[in-house]
């Protein structure tokens, strides 16, 4: 008998994985993961979309405002 008691038990009642069984759960573990990273990546691209969208519309309104800056300046100095 060992020192550890629960080797021997592990023994006993076979409890102990096979290397088989590790490999077959890695390979499992390994399969939910990149699906995962699949739909993270799937997320990211529609994120970056929305965000080219978004600074596209932000230097559109900025050239807009511009253009209205300049139109009343234009108007206050021809009030002058």
């Amino acid at each position: 008998m060992s020192e550890d008691p629960t080797k021997d038990l592990g023994q006993k009642y076979g409890t102990q994985p096979t290397i088989e069984t590790v490999v077959q759960m890695l390979g499992e573990l390994r399969e939910h993961m990149d699906a995962r990273f699949d739909r993270v990546d799937a997320r990211l691209d529609k994120i970056e979309r929305k965000i080219k969208v978004l600074n596209d519309d932000m230097l559109s309104i900025r050239a807009d405002l511009a253009g209205i800056d300049q139109r009343v300046t234009s108007l206050e100095e021809s009030r002058a």
